[in-house]
C-alpha cells in the first residue's frame, strides 16, 4: 500500500549511494534512478546532488528525509495494528540494547518469540546507553532496552526487570574462602569492574554511596571491556570482579565462580524499555508483553 518510491529515496539518502541502495531494495540501479527521478519531477525540485564519491541530499531532500520517515513509520503502525486485529504477526521489529542485556537476556525471548510468531523478522543492535538511546531517537531501532539511566524528556520508560552488581571470584581463590566480607573488606579487595560503559560505573557510585560504598574507595586494580573477558580472568586470578548477576549465573551453577556476600549492602540495577513518546506500535507492546510474561 505505501509509495515504494520513498524506502527508495531513503535507502539512496541513508547510504548516500545509488549502488548500495541497490544492493539493499535488491533492485537494480535503473529503477532505482527512475524512482528518484519521479519524485524530483513530481515535485520539480533536486533532490540529490551527484558527486564523484555518491549522492547528496539537497536542502529539498533534507526536507523530504525528514517527512519520510514519518510517513513510512505511520504506514508500518497501520500495517501492524491492522494484522493484529485480524489476528495476524507479522512485520519487522528492530531491538537496541545495551551489552548485558543483549548478550544474556534477549537471545532466548527473540528465539521464543520467532518460534512462535515465524512471520515477525527481529533484528537487534547492541551498543552502550548513548548509541542505543541515539537509535532510538533516531527511528534506527523500535525500542532500547537498557540498564536505567537519566531520564530524558523525549522517551517513555518502561521498567521491566531488576537485576544486582554482585561480587564475584573464582571458586579456588582465596576470597572464595569468605562468606561474609565487610565493606571495609572490599576497599582492599583487588577489583576488576567493566569499562565498556561510562554508565556502568557512574550508577556503581551512585548507587554505592546510597550504602557508602562509593567507586572512589574501592581498589580498581583493572578494567576491561567485557563481562566474558573479565570472567576469563577472575577464574585465574586472586581478584573479585563486580559484575551483574545475570552474566554470571551459568559459571554459578557450575561452581566455577562464588557471590561474595557484603554485609549490608546490595547494590541493584533497573533495567528499562525505552521508546519515543508518539510510537506504540501494537506487535512492538505484543514483544514487550511476551517479554515480560516470561520473566
Amino acid at each position: 500500500m505505501e509509495d515504494f518510491r520513498l524506502k527508495v529515496f531513503r535507502s539512496v539518502a541513508t547510504h548516500g549511494s545509488l549502488t548500495k541502495a541497490s544492493h539493499e531494495l535488491r533492485i537494480t540501479q535503473p529503477v532505482i534512478s527512475k524512482y528518484i527521478q519521479e519524485l524530483e519531477q513530481e515535485y520539480q525540485l533536486t533532490l540529490f546532488n551527484r558527486n564523484g564519491r555518491g549522492v547528496e541530499l539537497t536542502q529539498a531532500g533534507e526536507l523530504m528525509l525528514s517527512h519520510v520517515d514519518n510517513i513510512l513509520q505511520l504506514y508500518s503502525k497501520m500495517d501492524c495494528d491492522l494484522r493484529t486485529m485480524s489476528h495476524i504477526h507479522c512485520g519487522k521489529l528492530r531491538l537496541g540494547a545495551t551489552a548485558t542485556i543483549a548478550q544474556y537476556l534477549l537471545p532466548a525471548f527473540m528465539a521464543s518469540f520467532t518460534t512462535k510468531f515465524k512471520q515477525v523478522e527481529l533484528s537487534l543492535v547492541e551498543g552502550d546507553t548513548h548509541a542505543i538511546e541515539k537509535a532510538v531517537e533516531e527511528r534506527r531501532v523500535d525500542i532500547g532496552l537498557l540498564e536505567c539511566c537519566r531520564r530524558k524528556s523525549q522517551f517513555r520508560y518502561q521498567p521491566f526487570m531488576h537485576d544486582e552488581l554482585v561480587p564475584v571470584t573464582s571458586s579456588q581463590s582465596k576470597w572464595s574462602r569468605c562468606d561474609v566480607i565487610t565493606i571495609d573488606d572490599m576497599k582492599n579487595v583487588p577489583l576488576i569492574i567493566s569499562n565498556a560503559e561510562y554508565e556502568y560505573k557512574k550508577s556503581l557510585e551512585v548507587d554505592g554511596m546510597k550504602q557508602t560504598l562509593p567507586l572512589s574507595q574501592l581498589n580498581v586494580a583493572l578494567t576491561m571491556d567485557s563481562a566474558e573477558s573479565i570472567k576469563r580472568y577472575i577464574l585465574h586470578s586472586d581478584f573479585v570482579a563486580l559484575l551483574p548477576l545475570q552474566t554470571v549465573v551459568p559459571e554459578l551453577r557450575m561452581g566455577m565462580l562464588k557471590i561474595l556476600e557484603i554485609d549490608n549492602l546490595c547494590i541493584e540495577r533497573e533495567y528499562v524499555i525505552i521508546r519515543n513518546l508518539e510510537e506504540t506500535t501494537s506487535l512492538v507492546q505484543d514483544f514487550i508483553n511476551y517479554m515480560q510474561q516470561g520473566l
